[in-house]
């Protein structure tokens, strides 16, 4: 082989072993981020709007939504006599009628004190599945 074609080949060799650069951006991240939070602006705009449409009024002055995820609506209710309310409605069909507007509920679970999922409220009632 002649030195020529050895060293030319040689280079050829080490471009491929190079590394490359790493793309140290954050852009990624933050693309998949916006897209998170858009898909959970959706669902939760979807979940209010079958919430007024399906919900007594009754339930709707004392209770909102919470949160929708993995199929579990989460219900914050100010007292217990409306989380009472609710679990009755959502086993008498309010759960379907929650799903059939195309929003994914398997559970509803009802917290009295007007906090959120992991922020300490007191779980009164579950409904059936």
């Amino acid at each position: 082989m002649n030195p020529a074609a050895a060293k030319e080949r040689l280079e050829r060799l080490q471009s491929f072993r190079q590394q490359r650069a790493r793309d140290l951006s954050i852009s990624r991240e933050i693309k998949h981020f916006v897209a998170d939070v858009r898909r959970a602006d959706r669902t939760m705009a979807a979940l209010l709007t079958s919430w007024d449409r399906h919900a007594p009024e009754r339930l709707r002055s004392a209770c909102r939504p919470a949160s929708l995820r993995g199929g579990v609506l989460v219900v914050s209710c100010d007292s217990s006599p409306a989380a009472y309310e609710v679990t009755r409605w959502v086993q008498e069909g309010g759960r379907e009628k929650l799903s059939s507007s195309g929003l994914h509920v398997l559970r509803v679970r009802v917290v009295v004190g007007g906090r959120a999922e992991g922020e300490g409220g007191q779980t009164r009632r579950r409904s059936a599945r």
